[in-house]
Parts: C-alpha cells; structure tokens; sequence
C-alpha cells in the first residue's frame, strides 16, 4: 500500500504456481545470502562458492520506507530460495528498480523468472509504467534473467 507524501510501502504476500513471496526474517536472508554473491556473478573469471560473512546481512530483514522486499519461498517445503526488492522509483517517469538474488541451489529452474513475472503484474496494477531489471555489467547469469 502506497501512502501519499511519506511514500510508504507494504509488500504484500503474493502467489505464483510454486512460491510464495512476502516478507521474511534475518535467518531467511542469511539461508539467500548463504554465498557471497559478488563472488557468483562471474564477471571477469572471478566465479567461486564463498560462504557470505552473517555480518554483512545483519539489517536486511528491516523495512525500508519507500522499498517492497520479497523473500521467494518454495510453497512444496516453505524454503527460502531468493530475494527481489523493487526500490528506487522515479515519480516523474512512473518507474521502479528491481533487483533479484537466487540462492545457486536453485539457479536455472525458473523461480526467479515466475517470482519476477507476478511482481510485475503487481507493480504493473500500482500504475508503475516503467519497470527496470538491473544487474551488473558482465553478470550474464541475471542478464538472461
């Protein structure tokens, strides 16, 4: 829910075939972020399975005022398997910023795409017209996405 001047948001829980996506807790983000993922992007030959410092996770279980943060979760067993937040929205122009993590367990199956579908749809009924998916340059694993 968009609330006028202060501009607050409420992610709302959504469905998709196989996920649910809503907002998750701190040992949630930390089962997404297992794995430091500047280290999975494979920009430059860097690729390798780092385990992320828990440290660097600390706060993102917290709501940021003009923010909607997902945490995707697997509706056969409830798992924690990545994250999108739509953030950064330009007023002028109609547009928000998505930005998306998948745990590598599971990478290439099509979650992330299903999650990113729905909460387009969403964003799309907000009266977003412009809707932007970013990842770094040379992150070929999310420009496929």
């Amino acid at each position: 829910m968009k609330e006028a001047g202060n501009m607050i948001y409420e992610t709302p829980i959504l469905e998709t075939e196989r996920l649910i996506l809503k907002r998750g807790t701190l040992e949630d983000y930390q089962k997404v972020y297992e794995y430091d993922f500047t280290k999975l992007r494979d920009i430059n030959g860097e690729f390798e399975f780092v385990k992320q410092n828990p440290q660097k996770i600390k706060g993102y279980e917290e709501v940021y005022p003009e923010s909607y943060d997902w945490i995707l979760y697997l509706k056969s067993s409830g798992e924690p398997i990545g994250n999108v937040v739509a953030d950064r929205e330009q007023h002028d122009i109609k547009s928000i910023e998505l930005a998306f993590n998948t745990h590598p367990n599971f990478w290439k199956k099509g979650y992330t795409t299903e999650a990113l579908i729905q909460i387009m749809k969403f964003l799309f009924d907000q009266g977003y017209e412009n809707i932007l998916c970013v990842y770094d340059e040379g992150n070929i694993k999310s420009k496929n996405i």
